[in-house]
């Protein structure tokens, strides 16, 4: 719903003016543990803004994880 959609952008802009121990934090919220110690910042906003989309939309279905677990991998 578009309501949905308003408290997730509002939530995603929240995430990106946390620094690192903010989003540790949050990561903590999440998944109750602590984050891996050698994530960097732009990987703790990416998972946790990925999972709080999750919490509000679902995940993948089973297909599509499917597919996309069997793309190659591409080094540019």
């Amino acid at each position: 719903s578009a309501s949905k959609q308003k408290t997730v952008d509002i939530e995603i802009a929240r995430l990106r003016s946390l620094d690192v121990g903010g989003l540790q934090a949050y990561w903590h919220s999440l998944f109750g543990k602590k984050p891996p110690s050698h994530l960097p910042k732009h990987l703790l906003f990416r998972i946790a803004a990925y999972q709080l989309q999750v919490n509000y939309f679902g995940d993948l279905d089973k297909e599509t994880a499917r597919f996309l677990d069997n793309l190659p991998l591409t080094s540019n």
